[in-house]
């Protein structure tokens, strides 16, 4: 009888520990959605702060690394489009995959930057398509200042005029 009692002791305590790992586990997730909420609000406020603001000459807000608080200002550049474009690959937009067109502007003071053309539905069965070409001669563009995408080195480098 003492051996049964032993197991079943030993029983209720395992399930103790197990409640309590448990416990301490969903509100370690709780805790980490709480920060995920906290980071989101974070990054909707600078959308929000800047959202108002009039349309820049993009030499005006881009004098730096770009930061997470230095995104989403609209600027303007006028230039035209080099021969260079880059195929983002592995990108989702409204339950859509596929990838992103982005082209270089050499702009009218001699910079050059990345711009992103659009989004490119994959269809299923089928590879990436091919990148629209560019508009030919000047042109102006207004869009939102982003950051780099942070990832593996490996991902962030172009093979073939892809990256991931």
């Amino acid at each position: 009888m003492s051996s049964r009692v032993s197991r079943q002791v030993k029983r209720w305590i395992a399930m103790g520990v197990f409640a309590a790992v448990l416990a301490t586990v969903f509100v370690m997730l709780g805790q980490w959605q709480l920060r995920r909420l906290d980071e989101r609000r974070q990054s909707n406020a600078v959308v929000e702060a800047h959202r108002d603001l009039p349309v820049a000459p993009y030499q005006e807000v881009m004098t730096g690394t770009i930061g997470d608080d230095d995104q989403w200002f609209r600027v303007t550049a006028t230039g035209t489009y080099t021969a260079d474009q880059f195929q983002v690959r592995y990108r989702s937009l409204d339950g859509a995959y596929g990838s992103e067109a982005v082209a270089v502007l050499e702009t009218t003071q001699g910079d050059f930057l990345l711009v992103n053309r659009g989004f490119l539905v994959r269809q299923p069965g089928y590879p990436d398509g091919v990148l629209p070409a560019p508009p030919s001669g000047e042109v102006t563009v207004t869009g939102y200042v982003r950051r780099n995408d942070r990832g593996d080195e490996g991902a962030m480098t172009p093979h073939e005029n892809q990256v991931r």
